[in-house]
């Protein structure tokens, strides 16, 4: 079984890209907000976007369990996907938070010009 593991991971190369989609992903969410931040004054913009980059960590987060899990079965020294998906996650939590920034100024500026 051992080198069945081994060959199915000579593959999982294939499989990470998923990961780093969704990375691209949400650098491309999160410039489209800062874009339209500086472009729009709608009180009710963002919502999709936000929901969208949720469900993004929530999908990096689940294959970090199953990286987890991955090593638990397949004890070895070290586990380079493991590291690459946690770079992955803390980008995509710093571009969140970006994301969160520029949807509060947002709503903070419209609420001052709509006198709310």
């Amino acid at each position: 079984m051992d080198v069945q593991f081994q060959e199915l991971m000579s593959y999982y190369h294939l499989d990470f890209i998923v990961y780093y989609c969704i990375a691209l992903i949400f650098v491309i969410n999160t410039f489209k907000i800062v874009k339209l931040v500086q472009k729009t004054q709608s009180k009710y913009l963002f919502p999709y976007d936000i929901l969208i980059s949720v469900i993004l960590i929530f999908a990096t987060l689940a294959g970090l369990i199953f990286q987890g899990a991955l090593t638990d079965i397949y004890l070895n020294q070290k586990n380079i996907w493991v590291y690459r998906l946690f770079v992955i996650f803390g980008v995509e939590v710093v571009l969140f938070i970006i994301q969160l920034i520029f949807i509060i100024k947002n709503y903070k500026k419209n609420k001052d010009d709509f006198g709310n």
